[in-house]
């Protein structure tokens, strides 16, 4: 079989680049698929991901970014000229490919791939969820909202011309409506088995971008309670980003210098996590948390605000961890609070985090993948 991913680019570090990865990878390696990825903006970059040798690189050189820094009306003028040069250029290129099924993931092209003769089925993917869409543009004005919402309007019409549109959550199912078209393949935990933590260590691990999003200043007054009632334990975040500055002026305006540790990011996370106890979340929306997949396949139990989108579809409140509502900073402590000092329920909740985990499996999911690309060929 011969499939083509459309991104924008690969040499990001981003959770996108590193889901097609993985995702490419194995079709290759397991399936003997010919694959190809499409560029817009590769800029001449190396991928930061490693590609099989076999998986064929294309860009199309259409450069979108050199217009991010316009004003909206240049951007807007440029956009429709490079939008239809790269419609141009893609469906030529793909007649020549002949693939079987193409791939957006939800970049330009998404506007127009499905209108492409070249014979193959097409597929758009999206790696957030809707609800973190909304979110992210509740605050902007007037003019900017009602562009967003025309925007997402569009959007949803043209997912609905896809022979498929592939979401990550159930939980995400209801904010996009009845489309007939709509299938939920979640990602995967693409860690190599290293076995389970013990959960012998005093330590506490997150891990995201500093971020509202993340929620980390959630995290800090979270962390405040539990330090008075656990203080022999410590908690070690491992990301960066924007209020970096910020959260460690805070940290140490409550006195947690000595108990909570904002290391950076780290290649190494998946030994973080098997040196760790527990893993919290205080995120106030996500897509399809990564992180928490990666936590559960270390045997960790969870702690976390079941925020939109992706908690809920992981664990099971009281069966893997423990789910809060979001911003409830007394209710997480507390169910952190009551974890750490119960290390037989801790062990409990850890042996039902990692068999729930094997649902996330590479093998689970890729079959899912590799089906619903069978089925749409059938018909």
């Amino acid at each position: 079989m011969r499939v083509v991913y459309c991104i924008r680019s690969t040499f990001n570090s981003g959770g996108m680049e590193n889901v097609l990865c993985n995702k490419a990878n194995y079709l290759v390696t397991h399936y003997g698929y010919e694959v190809y990825i499409i560029t817009t903006d590769q800029y001449g970059k190396k991928n930061f991901f490693h590609f099989s040798p076999e998986i064929r690189f294309i860009d199309l050189a259409i450069n979108y970014d050199d217009d991010r820094h316009k004003n909206l009306l240049r951007r807007g003028i440029a956009y429709i000229k490079k939008n239809k040069i790269h419609k141009q250029k893609l469906e030529k290129l793909l007649c020549r490919i002949k693939a079987d099924i193409v791939v957006s993931m939800w970049h330009e092209d998404m506007s127009f791939l499905w209108k492409l003769k070249d014979g193959s089925k097409k597929i758009v993917e999206i790696h957030f969820s809707r609800y973190f869409d909304i979110i992210r543009h509740e605050n902007q004005g007037a003019i900017l909202g009602g562009l967003f919402k025309v925007k997402t309007l569009m959007e949803r019409c043209w997912a609905r011309n896809f022979n498929r549109f592939v979401i990550l959550t159930e939980e995400d199912r209801k904010y996009w409506g009845k489309m007939r078209n709509l299938r939920v393949i979640p990602n995967a935990c693409w860690f190599e088995q290293k076995g389970r933590s013990k959960l012998n260590q005093k330590k506490v691990i997150s891990v995201g971008r500093l971020s509202y999003q993340k929620g980390v200043d959630y995290l800090l007054d979270v962390w405040k309670i539990v330090h008075e009632r656990c203080p022999e334990w410590s908690l070690y975040h491992y990301g960066d980003g924007e209020l970096y500055s910020m959260l460690h002026d805070k940290i140490k305006q409550m006195d947690l210098s000595d108990s909570l540790f904002i290391q950076g990011p780290t290649k190494c996370v998946q030994q973080k996590y098997l040196e760790s106890s527990v893993f919290v979340m205080t995120s106030r929306y996500e897509g399809m948390p990564m992180a928490m997949l990666e936590a559960i396949s270390c045997g960790l139990p969870v702690v976390a605000f079941s925020c939109q989108c992706g908690p809920r579809d992981i664990i099971v409140d009281g069966q893997e961890g423990m789910l809060v509502e979001v911003g409830d900073v007394k209710g997480l402590a507390d169910s952190l609070i009551n974890l750490l000092q119960n290390h037989d329920l801790m062990c409990k909740m850890g042996e039902r985090a990692f068999r729930r985990s094997m649902n996330f499996a590479p093998d689970v999911i890729m079959e899912q993948w590799n089906d619903l690309f069978c089925e749409i060929l059938s018909k």
